[in-house]
């Protein structure tokens, strides 16, 4: 008899521990639903503001900050990070929005030649022997040639490599920021043809040069990338790859970032990938001719006249691994095309284009005086312009 209790105790407590363990079990599974609900209702509201945000038609601008400022009417304006660079025969100045100067260095120059890195910039002069390297906060350094000077560019790091003119041969340099020589290496219109675009990744670890020469008769470019890293420097030369191109000129050879870089032909597009040894990853013909060609950290845009009369000019948006991302019709005759992460800023002195890559326009309209240079800021739809007697800070509304 007490077995027979024992057992009936025993499946009342298993059968209490059974319930309370269902109890816990719903209640957890609640939370978790609960959770989830939340996380679902919080994306889909963010989603929905973000396209919201994509989408928006703006149809003008406040003024929310004006400064009074004059740029010297010789003078050359461009966008330096956030902040503003002038630039003449007699030297260059940085200044921030609110005006203030940041640096300003003199010299003299006939021919100003610049390139800019990110907030880094290289300003020589064409035949000259000096390279001045600053970036947006201040001077770092000035470069000492020694030969003449025919192009250059740099690094964000403030590596420069440098095509350097010696009679016959054709050098090109590569200095660190304190003027001092990485390396070198010589290149002959016999043996490798001439430099026509040489170009730097934003650490300075691969240089790519694009080579002109002719082949019985035919006209031939060969895209070399050379490696100054570790991998670089078991190989001859510090020479990693190379392609070769029959009867096309390339003209634009250009790094975006550490691994990514664009060649530009009369006839093709080539996108070319690897942060060590770079690779062909996409080759584009073109049966169009370019009318310019625009960079971004994540995009490519080829400009042609538009032969359809549906605009004045059709943009070919490209992404870094060469795939066309959109087509889009532009009506102004502009000055300058950049890009702000997912945005496509198109503008002349009197009017601007705002487009999301992939998107839409979401404003189309014009300044209320002559704009010399428009600075994209890290606020969305937030721009720095710079008029004729001031700078401004707008916001699109």
């Amino acid at each position: 008899m007490a077995s027979i209790l024992e057992f009936v105790r025993r499946k009342e407590n298993n059968a209490e521990e059974d319930d309370l363990g269902r109890k816990i079990l719903k209640h957890r599974l609640t939370v978790i639903y609960r959770f989830f609900l939340a996380f679902v209702i919080a994306v889909a509201i963010a989603a929905i503001v973000y396209v919201q945000m994509k989408n928006h038609v703006y149809k003008a601008y406040d003024v929310v900050a004006h400064i009074d400022w004059e740029a010297a009417s010789d003078a050359k304006t461009i966008a330096l990070g956030e902040n503003i660079l002038t630039y003449s025969k007699d030297g260059a100045q940085c200044i921030d929005k609110e005006g203030t100067s940041v640096w300003n260095r003199t010299f003299e120059m006939q021919n100003p030649m610049i390139d800019t890195c990110e907030q880094t910039i290289a300003i020589g002069d064409y035949n000259g022997r000096t390279i001045y390297l600053m970036n947006s906060s201040a001077i770092i350094g000035e470069i000492d040639t020694k030969m003449p000077i025919r192009d250059f560019c740099v690094s964000e790091t403030g590596i420069v490599a440098a095509v350097l003119d010696d009679g016959n041969v054709t050098w090109i340099y590569l200095f660190d920021q304190s003027g001092n020589t990485i390396a070198y290496f010589k290149t002959t219109m016999k043996k490798s043809g001439y430099p026509v675009s040489v170009t730097i990744s934003n650490s300075g670890t691969l240089v790519g040069v694009s080579y002109l020469y002719m082949d019985s008769g035919i006209m031939r470019t060969s895209v070399a990338f050379f490696n100054f890293g570790e991998v670089g420097q078991n190989k001859v030369d510090n020479f990693v790859s190379s392609y070769d191109y029959s009867d096309t000129v390339v003209p634009i050879l250009h790094f975006i970032g550490n691994d990514r870089a664009v060649a530009v032909a009369d006839n093709r597009l080539v996108f070319y990938e690897g942060d060590q040894i770079p690779v062909s990853k996409a080759d584009v013909l073109l049966d169009s001719e370019i009318e310019s060609v625009y960079y971004g950290n994540r995009y490519v845009a080829l400009v042609y006249n538009d032969t359809s009369g549906a605009a004045k000019y059709q943009v070919d948006v490209y992404d870094t691994d060469g795939k066309v991302v959109e087509q889009v019709p532009v009506d102004l005759a502009f000055t300058d095309i950049l890009f702000n992460k997912d945005k496509m800023i198109v503008y002349n002195e009197q009017e601007c284009l705002v487009h999301t890559v992939g998107g839409m326009n979401n404003y189309e309209g014009r300044f209320d005086k002559p704009v010399k240079l428009l600075v994209a800021t890290d606020a969305k739809y937030r721009y720095v312009i710079v008029t004729p007697d001031g700078i401004d800070t707008i916001e699109l509304k």
